[in-house]
């Protein structure tokens, strides 16, 4: 995960399901990766929208819709 550095992590998962997913331990590397975490069994329905520059994330439960900038690729050296 260090390689990819994740801003945005969507985890599709049902709200009582046996297999305890996510772990704790999973949402725990997302958080030290800094990566915003949305899943559907608390968000419902997550609405992942881009142009190329800009994402939008919509929570359907809370019909909210977050803007996430995309930063420009580093040049290779």
């Amino acid at each position: 995960m260090n390689a990819s550095q994740p801003r945005l992590a969507v985890v599709s998962v049902g709200a009582r399901n046996p297999f305890r997913h996510p772990t704790p331990e999973v949402l725990g590397r997302l958080d030290l990766a800094g990566a915003r975490v949305h899943r559907t069994d608390r968000d419902g329905a997550v609405i992942v929208e881009t142009d190329g520059a800009s994402l939008w994330v919509t929570r359907w439960a809370t019909r909210r819709t977050e803007h996430i900038p995309l930063a420009p690729e580093p040049h290779a050296r």
